[in-house]
């Protein structure tokens, strides 16, 4: 991990903490009934490139009580492509009777096989701590409770996608980053997919886009290509 983020003392943690809690009350005060993750566009947002900036990352979502499942999530995204919008629509059932479940893309409507071996040991983990009561549970519950009385407890909604922004927004301030997002799950998936097999194609079919450029140009490969090229142009 790198030595800049990870090896921090506990007063200076938590100093940024209570800088973190200023300013969000200051942000609160100006956009009251702005939702956070649509102010920053989706090209801004950047993949993590190096495995230390994924440590780093995975480092301070695990911080309080909720960071087992901000971790989940963030590992899930980062390891599958999946929106955060599917990932936080996965319920219980999805997970554990199968590695390799079929979800519907909410944006897209498409059927999805997706690939959990690699997480599958989190997951477990994390539904170890939880008290879920049926099957049918959201894999992520909100704190928030639906109108709706049930009871198998289906009341309970799953986190937003704006709470879990809040979640990367807080870390994004503590690596002293600006360019984290929900997006960043999906592009870094399809920036090391890419990395390690050079098959574009096949990131374009897990992503569900159509045409190589929108891909190359989504994960950030684009730009870092012609800068290789470039690199050695002495005229």
């Amino acid at each position: 991990m790198s030595e800049e983020y990870v090896k921090i003392d506990k007063k200076t943690y938590e100093l940024l903490q209570k800088e973190l809690e200023k300013q969000n009350t200051q942000k609160n005060k100006q956009t009251k009934n702005a939702k956070s993750n649509k102010h920053k566009r989706i090209e801004n947002v950047q993949p993590l490139r190096s495995k230390d900036d994924i440590a780093n990352v995975k480092f301070f979502l695990n911080k309080g009580k909720f960071g087992l499942r901000n971790l989940t999530i963030f590992t899930i995204g980062i390891n599958t492509g999946l929106r955060c919008s599917d990932i936080v629509k996965l319920r219980v059932k999805d997970v554990i009777n199968s590695t390799t479940p079929y979800i519907y893309e909410q944006k897209t409507g498409k059927k999805r096989q997706v690939n959990l071996t690699n997480v599958i040991g989190l997951i477990n983990e994390y539904i170890a701590s939880q008290h879920f009561q049926s099957e049918d549970n959201y894999l992520f519950p909100s704190r928030v409770k639906n109108r709706k009385n049930d009871n198998n407890n289906h009341n309970i909604e799953h986190i937003g996608v704006g709470g879990f922004y809040k979640a990367l927004e807080k870390v994004e301030f503590l690596m002293g980053r600006k360019d984290l997002g929900t997006h960043t799950m999906r592009k870094t998936f399809g920036y090391h997919f890419y990395k390690q097999t050079h098959d574009i194609m096949s990131v374009m079919r897990v992503l569900n886009h159509s045409k190589e450029s929108t891909t190359k140009r989504y994960i950030g490969i684009t730009n870092e290509e012609i800068n290789d090229k470039l690199k050695n142009l002495n005229l």
